[in-house]
């Protein structure tokens, strides 16, 4: 009966349906079936995503107080082989990365958490591996426009530039290493992204993650940002080589 009001114009509503909701996501909970019911996947027929499911991905994009309770759900709910399909297609992945990417991005924690169980799958893995985002580039930096939502504002005034398709995966690095700046003065990001290392553990399962991060970084698209982004040697740095297995 709740889920109904998920969609509801109100935003209060919309938080009292799903904090409600919420206990219902963890593993033993009695009524979790809420969740899986009406998903289908496997076999040759294309996997169906439940409202329920499609209502949580959006609500990721709400206000502070909808938003985390939706990542928490959909956290909660990740471990489930039945849902991996829908929570990894290309069009929410791409929201989820420029999200964590985003260094105004308030949840960024709980995306990379996310993230991280996601990638647990082989499927989920080869689309970040091969994932492109959209840029626009700023004078001191980039802005991320399909991270835009409630808790990562687009910045004001509105960046002029066109947006550019650039590779997810280099990008991603450095937002964990800016997340790991143990110094408050000197952090430019509102979250630490301590669930990172797992994603890159989980990324190098394949040969084209261990390439990656083992190899040299892609060069044929650095030149879109701003010389004074690039900074850091092109070969990934020792914090992430540290964070491997």
């Amino acid at each position: 009966q709740l889920v109904p009001f998920l969609r509801d114009r109100n935003p209060q509503v919309r938080q009292l349906a799903l904090s409600n909701l919420l206990p219902q996501t963890a593993k033993d909970a009695p009524h979790r079936n809420i969740f899986l019911s009406g998903v289908q996947s496997g076999g040759l027929k294309k996997p169906e995503e439940s409202n329920i499911i499609r209502d949580l991905k959006l609500l990721c994009r709400d206000q502070l107080s909808v938003s985390h309770d939706a990542f928490r759900a959909l956290v909660n709910l990740s471990d489930s082989p039945m849902l991996v399909s829908s929570l990894s297609e290309p069009a929410f992945l791409v929201f989820i990365v420029s999200y964590i990417i985003n260094p105004q991005s308030i949840l960024a924690d709980l995306a990379s958490m996310l993230l991280s169980n996601l990638t647990a799958s082989s499927a989920a893995c080869a689309t970040v591996l091969s994932l492109n985002i959209d840029i626009i580039v700023e004078p001191n930096g980039f802005y991320l426009p399909q991270s835009r939502c409630a808790t990562a504002v687009a910045p004001d005034p509105y960046p002029a530039g066109d947006a550019k398709a650039v590779p997810a995966l280099s990008l991603l690095v450095d937002a964990f290493v800016q997340g790991a700046e143990l110094s408050d003065e000197n952090r430019k990001r509102k979250g630490h992204l301590h669930f990172l290392p797992s994603v890159f553990a989980n990324l190098t399962s394949s040969p084209a993650g261990r390439e990656f991060f083992l190899g040299a970084r892609p060069s044929n698209w650095m030149g879109v940002l701003s010389p004074c982004y690039w900074r850091r040697p092109r070969r990934v740095s020792r914090k992430v080589r540290r964070a491997l297995p």
